[in-house]
């Protein structure tokens, strides 16, 4: 089991081909799908926060390795590492998507959602309640 926070907080989540638009894929949509094996069902968290058992941590790791090999080369961004970290969580483990209160990223707007703001000592919150790891980058 791992557990990972949203990616892009939208209804229904995000997915491993939205992400694509993101991440300068040097194949088109198509041939991805096709070569990797991936949906547009297939989830995507943020890598910002992962959770799981060291034993599932080298096994994790083992396989992203295996996976890197073959994913760095058709991509041109470096969040292709959160792609294939994914694409490895989707192929072999079970996922448990992390609160918001667990784990939130400012990548998507502030303030607002997800965020209710990072208050006067620095805290985030969402839902007026505090998030225990959170990021943002802008």
């Amino acid at each position: 089991m791992i557990g990972i926070g949203p990616n892009e907080p939208k209804p229904g989540g995000d997915s491993m081909i939205n992400e694509l638009c993101r991440i300068q894929p040097l194949l088109d949509e198509a041939d991805i799908m096709a070569y990797y094996g991936v949906s547009r069902d297939d989830p995507i968290g943020n890598a910002g926060c992962v959770v799981a058992t060291r034993q599932t941590w080298i096994k994790l790791w083992m396989l992203y390795l295996r996976h890197w090999l073959n994913t760095a080369p058709n991509f041109g961004h470096i969040a292709v590492q959160q792609w294939t970290l994914n694409l490895v969580i989707n192929r072999h483990f079970e996922r448990r998507v992390l609160s918001q209160t667990f784990h939130t990223h400012g990548h998507w707007g502030y303030p607002g959602a997800p965020y209710d703001g990072w208050g006067e000592e620095g805290v985030a919150t969402v839902g007026g309640e505090v998030i225990l790891f959170a990021h943002k980058t802008w």
